[in-house]
């Protein structure tokens, strides 16, 4: 018993900062994003999905997604 208390309050635990965390990237208007180098996995937050306008149901996009994106201008320097 004493076990799935410790794991219900570490999920809790997690589950708080997560929300926390999505909160101020929502009240500073930034993301964030993940990228596991060995399977090329990204991960991006709400909020990132926010800034760029899409959905998740898209999931995140890639380098080459995110270039086309980007002002001819800037992508030299991106």
């Amino acid at each position: 018993m004493r076990d799935v208390t410790e794991a219900r309050e570490s999920e809790l635990q997690l589950r708080r900062s997560r929300e926390h965390l999505a909160h101020a990237q929502r009240v500073a208007g930034i993301g964030s994003f993940e990228r596991d180098l060995r399977t090329g996995r990204v991960e991006w937050s709400d909020e990132t999905y926010r800034i760029y306008g899409l959905s998740r149901e898209g999931g995140p996009l890639d380098v080459a997604g995110i270039e086309a994106m980007t002002l001819p201008e800037d992508r030299e320097r991106f």
